[in-house]
């Protein structure tokens, strides 16, 4: 009996430490997408997507499927990318926003699926969406720098749907950046490229 707990525990122990969740895998697949890793985040993101359905865990569907679509746009798959953006807002229409995850991003980045597409029409949608949201997490406040680099991207959608507005978030993306001359940006968002050869 001696013999056999130590090794009981280390099974037990190994068992342990092979079991996945879609947490852990949503959080592999952001490190390999942080390392350019397109295809090895893919991986990830897809094994917690299927494991986030068979647990009935709708956040971490979401989130991964988030994760997923970002890294499917840096690949130019920009219509499955689409996919699965629309699925996730509608996952997390039925979610409240939580620290994780919130329905803002998600609109988001369709909107830059969008531009990259240079669908303006679409892109202005999203954009139009997401914009007035961001009052509620008082990012003028809290990340004013991260503010101005998200109406800059909404500028250059206006610029080709709706010349008028375009003026004014353009003063207002100067007014942030002159009042918050120190700042640096901690929301950190990036465009898609057109060509992924």
């Amino acid at each position: 009996m001696k013999f056999l707990l130590p090794v009981l525990i280390i099974i037990f122990t190994g068992c342990a430490s092979t079991t996945k969740s879609p947490q852990s895998l949503n959080w592999s697949g952001n490190i390999a997408y942080e390392q350019l890793k397109y295809e090895v985040a893919k991986d990830y993101y897809e094994s917690a997507i299927e494991l986030a359905k068979s647990s009935n865990d709708k956040e971490y569907k979401s989130i991964a499927m988030y994760g997923l679509a970002k890294t499917e746009g840096r690949l130019c798959n920009f219509s499955q990318a689409e996919y699965l953006l629309k699925e996730s807002i509608q996952i997390r229409n039925e979610l409240f926003d939580t620290g994780n995850a919130k329905i803002t991003q998600n609109i988001f980045e369709l909107g830059r699926i969008y531009i990259a597409q240079e669908k303006w029409d679409l892109a202005f949608i999203q954009y139009n969406k997401a914009i007035p949201m961001l009052e509620k997490f008082d990012m003028e406040t809290l990340d004013p720098i991260g503010l101005s680099n998200l109406l800059k991207e909404y500028y250059q959608v206006l610029k080709h749907t709706f010349t008028e507005k375009a003026h004014s978030i353009n003063l207002k993306i100067g007014e942030l950046r002159k009042n918050n001359p120190n700042e640096k940006a901690r929301y950190i968002s990036n465009l898609y490229s057109k060509d992924c050869t």
